[in-house]
């Protein structure tokens, strides 16, 4: 259905800006104008248009196209004149592809149900939540490490560990942190047979995670300041990027080593791709018109027939 709706509010007293005129709310009407019987949906987002304008004391909006397009030459205080920024936002969408939104009533929490706190300086990304696997982050800034776990990751951890398996698990991560007070990931999977799953859970039982400085993405033992300790430098991240062309002799396939990801070939996790259709050989359509025949149908022609009829034409 098409559904019409209107706010009617009351403009502002265009009389004495000092006098404070009560805010009322605007009244609400709908009408349902008919059934739609045709809907048409687009696999790409409709573009988007960046107006730059100025709203008037009296309520309409002024276009700035006129007074930002030079038709004449202007003089010099033109240019040192203040302007207002006018600066596009970095995204106007989250998602490239259009959603079918549901008219749906709100969620009904429970009592005592509170909404989380949000940060003024983490606003991006709110639909996704950290991981709750109680891992503690320390950044580089910061002025104490912990010295021991999260309670609730202790708890976590005991809860899996029922199996001898596992605490051998636990016997060997113990081992390595030991010996080494920082690793990685992918060192403990090399030394470590364990499962990813298993995995999250055990390394908040025994380090914290480094988010940035140069130990950032390693696993530290608690209670050990990589930042106190000058032996710690061994195991600082050495990060790099090589970006070979074809004029060095390599190709994509043979780089010495692979990119994360690439710069050219992105997509978000909700992008649709199309299926790109198979290249059909010629060995391919020779086997594959042998057995289109039946035994009611006309006996077809033979392939090779076929081939040479088409050549010559």
């Amino acid at each position: 259905m098409i559904l019409r709706v209107k706010k009617k509010t009351r403009k502002k007293n265009s009389g004495d800006p000092n006098t404070e005129n009560p805010t009322q709310e605007g009244t609400i009407s709908m009408e349902i104008l008919g059934v739609v019987g045709t809907v048409y949906k687009f696999q790409g987002m409709s573009d988007f248009q960046y107006l730059a304008f100025t709203n008037g004391s009296d309520g309409p909006r002024t276009s700035l196209y006129d007074r930002v397009l030079l038709e004449k030459p202007e003089k010099e205080e033109y240019f040192h004149q203040d302007i207002p920024l006018y600066i596009p936002p970095p995204i106007f969408s989250r998602l490239d592809n259009p959603v079918d939104y549901y008219y749906r009533p709100n969620i009904n929490h429970r009592d005592g149900y509170q909404n989380p706190h949000l940060s003024s300086d983490n606003l991006i990304g709110l639909s996704r939540a950290r991981r709750p696997h109680n891992a503690i982050f320390v950044n580089f800034e910061d002025g104490e490490v912990p010295s021991e776990p999260h309670p609730a990751a202790v708890k976590n951890w005991k809860k899996l560990c029922t199996n001898p398996v596992d605490k051998k698990v636990e016997q060997e991560m113990k081992r390595l942190f030991k010996c080494r007070p920082i690793w990685s990931r992918n060192a403990i999977k090399a030394n470590i047979s364990i499962h990813p799953d298993k995995l999250k859970l055990l390394l908040p039982y025994f380090a914290y995670y480094m988010l940035t400085g140069p130990w950032r993405s390693l696993w530290v033992r608690f209670g050990y300041d990589p930042r106190k300790n000058p032996e710690a430098k061994i195991y600082q991240v050495l990060d790099f990027r090589i970006r070979c062309g074809m004029k060095y002799g390599y190709t994509p396939n043979d780089m010495p080593v692979k990119a994360k990801r690439s710069t050219y070939n992105y997509s978000l996790p909700i992008t649709l791709k199309k299926p790109v259709p198979q290249a059909v050989s010629m060995q391919d359509l020779t086997h594959g018109l042998g057995s289109l025949g039946s035994k009611d149908s006309k006996k077809l022609p033979s392939n090779k027939y076929r081939l040479k009829v088409s050549c010559s034409a």
